[in-house]
């Protein structure tokens, strides 16, 4: 799951540009993209039928009061949806404005960094790649996921430093290194932490559901958030941010 991730990013931000020159054909491609990858999983892996199966009547009130899980109850869920939340904060943004970035915090023209992009995203996705097939093994002949969220997350942190301390293109790829190996971890082991807390493992779809929101609303919020710290205290603040 987690190289799925990782790899369909990677591969968005190598196709995304290659039309940096005209937008209007890249918004094109992405919604052929998933017009035809969404018809291929529904052709392709068929689903049971549901004409016989018994299901209770649809209620709105009980709809919605699913989507509440208490944290007093269920802790541990609170805090799974806490951290997800926040790594997917920093990481959106990050790579929402990693061109601009490279415009206005690096310097390079719009040209050189949609090219750059390219080899920062391939940095990053192969460093991830590595780490989660090194953290999801070692997770399970431990049995321990709570550490390998704990050091993901210290060297995404540790990889912001860099950029930090030096604005320039070796910045930024010494960052794609370490903080790929740390949201590569994590990614790893993330998800099997979420299915060990799961409040209701009997409504396992409705409980990763909401967890999923952790991963959607950040993609609203985030561009927001960067925008006001950009105005606000340059581009500098997006690395302080990330961490």
């Amino acid at each position: 799951m987690g190289v799925g991730s990782t790899v369909g990013m990677t591969l968005g931000i190598l196709i995304a540009g290659q039309f940096v020159a005209n937008m209007g054909v890249g918004y094109l491609v992405v919604a052929l993209a998933v017009m035809i990858t969404t018809a291929l999983l529904i052709l392709l892996n068929q689903d049971r039928s549901s004409k016989d199966l018994a299901v209770e009547p649809f209620r709105l009130g009980s709809f919605l009061k699913g989507f509440w899980v208490s944290p007093r109850l269920h802790p541990d869920f609170a805090w799974a949806f806490a951290q997800r939340f926040a790594m997917f904060l920093g990481a959106i943004g990050l790579t929402g404005y990693m061109f601009y970035i490279l415009l206005s915090y690096v310097g390079m023209d719009p040209v050189t960094a949609g090219g750059f992009m390219g080899l920062q995203s391939l940095v990053y996705a192969a460093s991830s790649v590595v780490a989660t097939f090194i953290a999801g093994p070692l997770s399970d002949k431990l049995q321990r996921r709570k550490m390998f969220v704990v050091i993901a997350t210290l060297l995404i942190a540790i990889g912001c430093i860099f950029p930090l301390l030096m604005p320039t293109t070796t910045g930024i790829l010494l960052y794609s290194v370490v903080a790929g190996a740390g949201f590569g971890a994590y990614m790893a082991v993330d998800v099997a932490l979420v299915v060990d807390v799961l409040p209701s493992p009997e409504e396992a779809a409705t409980c990763l559901g909401i967890i999923n929101i952790a991963n959607n609303v950040p993609q609203m919020l985030s561009p927001i958030i960067y925008a006001g710290l950009i105005a606000a205290f340059g581009y500098s603040s997006l690395w302080v941010g990330r961490s």
